[in-house]
Protein backbone atom coordinates (compact mmCIF):
# COMPACT_ATOMS: atom_id res chain seq x y z
CA UNK A 1 0.00 0.00 0.00
CA UNK A 2 2.93 2.34 0.59
CA UNK A 3 3.76 2.14 -3.11
CA UNK A 4 0.23 3.24 -3.98
CA UNK A 5 0.63 6.36 -1.88
CA UNK A 6 4.05 7.26 -3.20
CA UNK A 7 3.83 6.38 -6.85
CA UNK A 8 0.29 7.56 -7.61
CA UNK A 9 -1.30 4.18 -8.32
CA UNK A 10 -3.95 5.21 -5.82
CA UNK A 11 -3.58 8.98 -5.46
CA UNK A 12 -6.58 9.33 -3.16
CA UNK A 13 -5.24 7.06 -0.44
CA UNK A 14 -4.36 8.93 2.73
CA UNK A 15 -2.87 6.04 4.68
CA UNK A 16 0.07 3.69 4.50
CA UNK A 17 1.08 0.38 6.00
CA UNK A 18 3.75 2.12 8.04
CA UNK A 19 4.44 5.83 8.17
CA UNK A 20 8.15 5.33 8.72
CA UNK A 21 8.33 3.09 5.66
CA UNK A 22 6.53 5.70 3.58
CA UNK A 23 8.92 8.39 4.74
CA UNK A 24 11.86 6.19 3.79
CA UNK A 25 10.35 5.66 0.34
CA UNK A 26 9.98 9.40 -0.08
CA UNK A 27 13.59 9.94 0.95
CA UNK A 28 14.71 7.30 -1.55
CA UNK A 29 12.56 8.91 -4.23
CA UNK A 30 14.17 12.29 -3.59
CA UNK A 31 17.64 10.77 -3.80
CA UNK A 32 16.72 9.09 -7.10
CA UNK A 33 15.55 12.42 -8.54
CA UNK A 34 18.80 14.00 -7.42
CA UNK A 35 20.87 11.25 -9.06
CA UNK A 36 18.96 11.77 -12.31
CA UNK A 37 19.68 15.48 -12.15
CA UNK A 38 16.01 16.45 -12.16
CA UNK A 39 15.83 20.25 -11.81
CA UNK A 40 14.06 21.83 -8.85
CA UNK A 41 11.39 23.26 -11.17
CA UNK A 42 10.28 19.77 -12.26
CA UNK A 43 6.77 18.84 -11.10
CA UNK A 44 7.97 15.49 -9.77
CA UNK A 45 9.49 17.32 -6.81
CA UNK A 46 6.12 18.88 -6.09
CA UNK A 47 4.41 15.48 -6.13
CA UNK A 48 6.79 14.20 -3.48
CA UNK A 49 6.15 17.24 -1.30
CA UNK A 50 2.40 16.65 -1.66
CA UNK A 51 2.87 13.15 -0.28
CA UNK A 52 4.86 14.53 2.65
CA UNK A 53 2.06 16.97 3.45
CA UNK A 54 -0.41 14.09 3.27
CA UNK A 55 1.69 11.99 5.64
CA UNK A 56 1.89 14.92 8.04
CA UNK A 57 -1.91 14.93 8.21
CA UNK A 58 -2.05 11.16 8.73
CA UNK A 59 0.29 11.51 11.72
CA UNK A 60 -1.66 14.47 13.09
CA UNK A 61 0.92 17.18 12.38
CA UNK A 62 -1.67 19.64 11.12
CA UNK A 63 0.41 22.79 11.53
CA UNK A 64 3.40 21.27 9.71
CA UNK A 65 1.11 19.98 6.96
CA UNK A 66 -0.41 23.40 6.41
CA UNK A 67 2.97 25.12 6.30
CA UNK A 68 4.22 22.65 3.70
CA UNK A 69 0.95 22.83 1.74
CA UNK A 70 1.16 26.60 1.44
CA UNK A 71 4.76 26.39 0.26
CA UNK A 72 3.88 23.78 -2.37
CA UNK A 73 0.85 25.80 -3.50
CA UNK A 74 3.01 28.88 -4.06
CA UNK A 75 5.55 26.88 -6.07
CA UNK A 76 2.84 25.11 -8.07
CA UNK A 77 1.28 28.43 -9.06
CA UNK A 78 4.66 29.98 -9.88
CA UNK A 79 5.97 27.02 -11.86
CA UNK A 80 2.75 25.89 -13.52
CA UNK A 81 2.49 22.47 -11.84
CA UNK A 82 -0.96 21.60 -13.17
CA UNK A 83 -1.18 18.15 -11.56
CA UNK A 84 0.23 19.18 -8.20
CA UNK A 85 -1.90 22.30 -7.69
CA UNK A 86 -5.36 20.67 -7.31
CA UNK A 87 -3.86 17.91 -5.15
CA UNK A 88 -2.16 20.29 -2.73
CA UNK A 89 -5.24 22.53 -2.55
CA UNK A 90 -7.25 19.46 -1.54
CA UNK A 91 -4.68 18.51 1.09
CA UNK A 92 -4.63 22.05 2.48
CA UNK A 93 -8.43 22.03 2.75
CA UNK A 94 -8.14 19.17 5.23
CA UNK A 95 -5.88 21.30 7.41
CA UNK A 96 -8.16 24.32 7.12
CA UNK A 97 -11.10 22.25 8.33
CA UNK A 98 -9.09 20.85 11.23
CA UNK A 99 -8.17 24.39 12.27
CA UNK A 100 -11.80 25.48 12.16
CA UNK A 101 -11.31 27.63 9.04
CA UNK A 102 -14.49 26.38 7.38
CA UNK A 103 -14.91 29.10 4.75
CA UNK A 104 -11.28 28.69 3.70
CA UNK A 105 -11.71 24.91 3.45
CA UNK A 106 -14.70 25.30 1.13
CA UNK A 107 -12.88 27.83 -1.05
CA UNK A 108 -9.86 25.53 -1.38
CA UNK A 109 -12.09 22.60 -2.31
CA UNK A 110 -14.02 24.62 -4.88
CA UNK A 111 -10.81 25.65 -6.59
CA UNK A 112 -9.31 22.15 -6.41
CA UNK A 113 -12.44 20.59 -7.91
CA UNK A 114 -12.55 23.17 -10.71
CA UNK A 115 -8.91 22.50 -11.61
CA UNK A 116 -9.40 18.73 -11.45
CA UNK A 117 -12.40 18.85 -13.77
CA UNK A 118 -10.61 21.18 -16.18
CA UNK A 119 -7.80 18.65 -16.50
CA UNK A 120 -10.18 15.69 -16.90
CA UNK A 121 -9.33 14.23 -13.48
CA UNK A 122 -12.68 12.77 -12.41
CA UNK A 123 -11.16 10.99 -9.42
CA UNK A 124 -9.64 14.22 -8.15
CA UNK A 125 -13.01 15.93 -8.46
CA UNK A 126 -14.68 13.04 -6.60
CA UNK A 127 -12.18 13.36 -3.78
CA UNK A 128 -13.07 17.06 -3.48
CA UNK A 129 -16.79 16.24 -3.38
CA UNK A 130 -16.16 13.78 -0.56
CA UNK A 131 -14.17 16.24 1.53
CA UNK A 132 -16.71 18.97 0.78
CA UNK A 133 -19.36 16.66 2.20
CA UNK A 134 -17.55 16.53 5.55
CA UNK A 135 -17.19 20.31 5.67
CA UNK A 136 -20.88 20.81 4.84
CA UNK A 137 -21.75 18.24 7.48
CA UNK A 138 -19.96 20.32 10.11
CA UNK A 139 -22.16 23.26 9.04
CA UNK A 140 -25.25 21.03 9.34
CA UNK A 141 -26.09 21.58 5.67
CA UNK A 142 -27.20 17.99 5.58
CA UNK A 143 -28.93 17.87 2.19
CA UNK A 144 -25.90 19.48 0.55
CA UNK A 145 -23.54 17.13 2.39
CA UNK A 146 -25.48 14.04 1.30
CA UNK A 147 -25.50 15.25 -2.30
CA UNK A 148 -21.72 15.69 -2.17
CA UNK A 149 -21.21 12.19 -0.73
CA UNK A 150 -23.52 10.63 -3.33
CA UNK A 151 -21.66 12.40 -6.13
CA UNK A 152 -18.38 11.08 -4.73
CA UNK A 153 -19.81 7.55 -4.46
CA UNK A 154 -21.17 7.66 -8.02
CA UNK A 155 -17.94 8.91 -9.61
CA UNK A 156 -15.78 6.37 -7.81
CA UNK A 157 -18.25 3.64 -8.76
CA UNK A 158 -18.04 4.47 -12.47
CA UNK A 159 -14.25 4.44 -12.23
CA UNK A 160 -14.21 1.06 -10.48
CA UNK A 161 -12.73 2.49 -7.28
CA UNK A 162 -15.03 0.56 -4.95
CA UNK A 163 -12.45 0.82 -2.16
CA UNK A 164 -13.04 4.61 -2.07
CA UNK A 165 -16.80 4.23 -2.25
CA UNK A 166 -16.59 3.07 1.35
CA UNK A 167 -15.39 6.51 2.36
CA UNK A 168 -18.36 8.18 0.66
CA UNK A 169 -20.74 5.73 2.33
CA UNK A 170 -19.25 6.52 5.73
CA UNK A 171 -20.12 10.13 4.97
CA UNK A 172 -23.70 9.15 4.11
CA UNK A 173 -23.89 7.25 7.39
CA UNK A 174 -22.54 10.27 9.25
CA UNK A 175 -25.24 12.45 7.67
CA UNK A 176 -27.90 10.02 8.91
CA UNK A 177 -26.37 10.25 12.38
CA UNK A 178 -26.69 14.03 12.29
CA UNK A 179 -30.33 13.69 11.24
CA UNK A 180 -30.89 11.54 14.32
CA UNK A 181 -31.66 8.48 12.16
CA UNK A 182 -29.34 6.26 14.16
CA UNK A 183 -30.90 2.88 13.40
CA UNK A 184 -30.86 3.70 9.67
CA UNK A 185 -27.20 4.75 9.89
CA UNK A 186 -25.98 1.39 11.20
CA UNK A 187 -26.43 -0.71 8.01
CA UNK A 188 -25.01 2.10 5.86
CA UNK A 189 -21.90 2.25 8.04
CA UNK A 190 -21.62 -1.55 8.16
CA UNK A 191 -21.65 -1.53 4.34
CA UNK A 192 -19.01 1.22 4.35
CA UNK A 193 -16.83 -0.83 6.68
CA UNK A 194 -17.11 -3.95 4.52
CA UNK A 195 -16.39 -1.98 1.33
CA UNK A 196 -13.25 -0.45 2.83
CA UNK A 197 -12.07 -3.82 4.15
CA UNK A 198 -12.61 -5.59 0.83
CA UNK A 199 -10.67 -2.83 -0.91
CA UNK A 200 -7.87 -2.95 1.65
CA UNK A 201 -8.41 0.68 2.69
CA UNK A 202 -7.61 0.37 6.38
CA UNK A 203 -7.86 4.06 7.22
CA UNK A 204 -11.36 4.15 5.75
CA UNK A 205 -12.27 1.10 7.83
CA UNK A 206 -11.09 2.86 10.99
CA UNK A 207 -13.30 5.85 10.19
CA UNK A 208 -16.32 3.58 9.65
CA UNK A 209 -15.63 1.83 12.97
CA UNK A 210 -15.48 5.17 14.78
CA UNK A 211 -18.84 6.16 13.31
CA UNK A 212 -20.40 2.81 14.23
CA UNK A 213 -19.19 3.46 17.75
CA UNK A 214 -20.71 6.93 17.68
CA UNK A 215 -24.10 5.46 16.72
CA UNK A 216 -23.97 3.10 19.70
CA UNK A 217 -22.76 5.90 21.97
CA UNK A 218 -25.60 8.22 20.97
CA UNK A 219 -28.08 5.39 21.53
CA UNK A 220 -26.65 4.92 25.02
CA UNK A 221 -25.34 1.43 24.20
CA UNK A 222 -22.02 2.17 25.81
CA UNK A 223 -20.71 -1.41 25.93
CA UNK A 224 -21.19 -1.70 22.16
CA UNK A 225 -19.65 1.73 21.62
CA UNK A 226 -16.60 0.75 23.63
CA UNK A 227 -16.08 -2.37 21.52
CA UNK A 228 -16.23 -0.37 18.28
CA UNK A 229 -13.82 2.28 19.55
CA UNK A 230 -11.35 -0.31 20.86
CA UNK A 231 -11.33 -1.97 17.42
CA UNK A 232 -10.83 1.39 15.71
CA UNK A 233 -7.98 2.36 18.02
CA UNK A 234 -6.24 -0.99 17.59
CA UNK A 235 -6.40 -0.86 13.80
CA UNK A 236 -5.35 2.79 13.65
CA UNK A 237 -2.36 1.98 15.84
CA UNK A 238 -1.34 -0.86 13.52
CA UNK A 239 -1.10 1.50 10.54
CA UNK A 240 0.47 4.30 12.61
CA UNK A 241 -2.33 6.71 11.71
CA UNK A 242 -2.11 9.34 14.42
CA UNK A 243 -5.22 11.39 13.66
CA UNK A 244 -7.82 8.55 13.61
CA UNK A 245 -6.03 6.91 16.54
CA UNK A 246 -6.49 10.06 18.62
CA UNK A 247 -10.11 10.25 17.53
CA UNK A 248 -10.80 6.65 18.57
CA UNK A 249 -9.03 7.05 21.91
CA UNK A 250 -10.84 10.31 22.58
CA UNK A 251 -14.23 8.75 21.85
CA UNK A 252 -13.34 5.75 24.00
CA UNK A 253 -12.41 8.09 26.84
CA UNK A 254 -15.83 9.75 26.64
CA UNK A 255 -17.41 6.32 27.10
CA UNK A 256 -15.21 5.87 30.16
CA UNK A 257 -16.34 9.27 31.45
CA UNK A 258 -20.00 8.32 31.05
CA UNK A 259 -19.43 5.05 32.89
CA UNK A 260 -17.67 6.79 35.79
CA UNK A 261 -14.12 5.69 34.92
CA UNK A 262 -12.67 9.17 35.21
CA UNK A 263 -9.27 8.00 36.42
CA UNK A 264 -8.81 5.99 33.20
CA UNK A 265 -10.04 8.76 30.96
CA UNK A 266 -8.19 11.73 32.44
CA UNK A 267 -4.60 11.12 31.23
CA UNK A 268 -5.73 10.13 27.74
CA UNK A 269 -7.93 13.22 27.36
CA UNK A 270 -5.16 15.49 28.66
CA UNK A 271 -2.61 13.97 26.29
CA UNK A 272 -4.82 14.29 23.21
CA UNK A 273 -5.80 17.87 24.08
CA UNK A 274 -2.14 18.84 24.42
CA UNK A 275 -1.42 17.41 20.96
CA UNK A 276 -4.36 19.26 19.39
CA UNK A 277 -3.35 22.54 20.99
CA UNK A 278 0.26 22.09 19.87
CA UNK A 279 -0.93 21.60 16.29
CA UNK A 280 -3.50 24.39 16.30
CA UNK A 281 -6.31 21.89 15.73
CA UNK A 282 -9.83 22.89 16.80
CA UNK A 283 -11.84 19.93 15.48
CA UNK A 284 -12.61 17.62 18.40
CA UNK A 285 -11.29 19.98 21.07
CA UNK A 286 -14.73 20.65 22.59
CA UNK A 287 -15.33 16.94 23.18
CA UNK A 288 -12.06 16.57 25.04
CA UNK A 289 -12.72 19.64 27.18
CA UNK A 290 -16.18 18.45 28.19
CA UNK A 291 -14.72 15.06 29.10
CA UNK A 292 -12.02 16.75 31.16
CA UNK A 293 -14.62 18.95 32.85
CA UNK A 294 -16.43 15.81 33.94
CA UNK A 295 -13.17 14.40 35.31
CA UNK A 296 -12.40 17.63 37.17
CA UNK A 297 -15.86 17.87 38.70
CA UNK A 298 -15.92 14.20 39.71
CA UNK A 299 -12.50 14.51 41.34
CA UNK A 300 -13.35 17.62 43.37
CA UNK A 301 -12.04 20.44 41.14
CA UNK A 302 -15.18 22.47 40.35
CA UNK A 303 -13.29 25.66 39.42
CA UNK A 304 -11.21 23.74 36.87
CA UNK A 305 -14.36 22.10 35.52
CA UNK A 306 -16.01 25.51 35.12
CA UNK A 307 -13.01 26.77 33.15
CA UNK A 308 -12.98 23.66 30.93
CA UNK A 309 -16.66 24.11 30.10
CA UNK A 310 -16.12 27.75 29.13
CA UNK A 311 -13.24 26.67 26.88
CA UNK A 312 -15.41 23.89 25.42
CA UNK A 313 -18.09 26.42 24.52
CA UNK A 314 -15.55 28.56 22.65
CA UNK A 315 -14.07 25.53 20.87
CA UNK A 316 -17.49 24.22 19.81
CA UNK A 317 -18.48 27.60 18.39
CA UNK A 318 -15.24 27.85 16.43
CA UNK A 319 -15.33 24.32 14.99
CA UNK A 320 -19.14 24.11 14.59
CA UNK A 321 -19.02 20.98 16.76
CA UNK A 322 -22.48 19.79 17.80
CA UNK A 323 -22.66 16.50 19.65
CA UNK A 324 -25.60 15.14 21.71
CA UNK A 325 -23.20 12.98 23.72
CA UNK A 326 -21.54 16.17 24.99
CA UNK A 327 -24.93 17.55 25.98
CA UNK A 328 -25.50 14.40 27.99
CA UNK A 329 -22.08 14.56 29.68
CA UNK A 330 -22.22 18.30 30.37
CA UNK A 331 -25.76 17.96 31.68
CA UNK A 332 -24.60 15.30 34.14
CA UNK A 333 -21.72 17.53 35.23
CA UNK A 334 -24.17 20.38 35.86
CA UNK A 335 -26.50 18.17 37.88
CA UNK A 336 -23.69 16.88 40.08
CA UNK A 337 -22.29 20.39 40.52
CA UNK A 338 -25.70 21.77 41.51
CA UNK A 339 -26.15 19.05 44.13
CA UNK A 340 -22.67 19.79 45.50
CA UNK A 341 -23.38 23.53 45.64
CA UNK A 342 -20.84 24.43 42.96
CA UNK A 343 -22.94 27.16 41.35
CA UNK A 344 -20.31 28.44 38.90
CA UNK A 345 -19.67 24.99 37.48
CA UNK A 346 -23.39 24.24 37.24
CA UNK A 347 -24.02 27.48 35.36
CA UNK A 348 -21.12 26.85 32.98
CA UNK A 349 -22.56 23.43 32.19
CA UNK A 350 -25.98 24.96 31.63
CA UNK A 351 -24.53 27.53 29.21
CA UNK A 352 -22.74 24.84 27.23
CA UNK A 353 -25.84 22.66 26.98
CA UNK A 354 -28.00 25.62 25.95
CA UNK A 355 -25.53 26.63 23.23
CA UNK A 356 -25.37 23.09 21.85
CA UNK A 357 -29.15 22.75 21.76
CA UNK A 358 -29.52 26.15 20.10
CA UNK A 359 -26.91 25.26 17.47
CA UNK A 360 -28.57 21.91 16.80
CA UNK A 361 -31.87 23.67 16.24
CA UNK A 362 -30.40 26.13 13.74
CA UNK A 363 -30.26 25.85 9.94
CA UNK A 364 -29.68 22.24 9.00
CA UNK A 365 -30.01 22.27 5.23
CA UNK A 366 -32.99 19.90 5.39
Amino acid sequence: LTSYVLFDRRPDVAEVDAVEAAQRFLDERDRALERMGVPAEDERWGKGRCKRALLAHVTGQVRDARTLSRSVTADAERLGWSQVLPEILFIDSVGARMEGQIDEALALLDRAAELALASGDARGAARCHGQRGWVLLSLRRLDDAEEAFRTCDRIYGTKGDTWMQGVARTGLGAALIERGQLEEAQPVLADALQTCEVGGFELGAVDALNHLGLVSQRLGRLDDAERWFVQAASRAEQIEAGTPLREARGLLSLVQVETGRHTEALPVLEGILAELEANGTWMGRASLLVGLASCDQAQGRPAAAEQRLAQALEAAERSHEIEPVLVRIAGAVGERAAVAGHEGCAQAAERFVAAQLAAAGGPSGR
